[in-house]
């Protein structure tokens, strides 16, 4: 029981820590495009919380006085193919390497794999629902854009995601 606890139960407790650096990439990329952009950071939140009524598990606030792109916004999804391909490279040498490491391989890909994609769903579903970041940021609806990013993320991160959980349930069989 202690070995199972160790090997697959850990990884329960290890949530948090993973959500909170997830955000982190999150809001960082928002942070740091719009400081790129000339915009002054007044808020940054990397653990959840209430803004503006909503339930939000982070978020980066700025301001501008000359009007922002869209870049700024959709910076976390432009940066998460890199992340993912990265991590899906990281992952196999480490998934072929003699001294194979459950516990970094299971880093790697909640990190870079899993978290995007639900971030990616969760961002996406909320923006199709009217109430995302994006469209009350910009008041335009560049929904089409948003489709081909999370469509290019999704695309990246199924192999890892079916990899990731054969994986799992090979492990929990064992």
């Amino acid at each position: 029981m202690v070995n199972f606890f160790w090997k697959w139960g850990i990884w329960l407790l290890a949530y948090p820590i993973i959500q909170v650096l997830s955000t982190l990439r999150h809001e960082g990329a928002h942070a740091l495009a719009a400081h790129l952009e000339g915009a002054k950071i007044t808020g940054f939140r990397i653990i959840p919380g209430s803004l503006d009524g909503r339930r939000q598990w982070g978020w980066c606030s700025w301001t501008s006085v000359r009007p922002m792109t869209e870049w700024a916004f959709l910076a976390p999804f432009i940066i998460l193919p890199a992340i993912i391909l990265f991590s899906l490279v990281l992952a196999e040498i480490v998934w072929r390497s003699a001294n194979f490491s459950h516990h970094i391989w299971m880093t790697i890909m909640l990190f870079g794999v899993i978290s995007p994609a639900v971030d990616t769903a969760a961002v996406y579903w909320r923006f199709k629902r009217d109430s995302g970041d994006l469209k009350d940021a910009l008041g335009i609806n560049p929904l089409a854009r948003v489709r081909r990013l999370a469509a290019l993320i999704f695309v990246l991160c199924t192999p890892g995601v079916f990899w990731f959980l054969a994986y799992l349930l090979s492990g929990l069989r064992s």
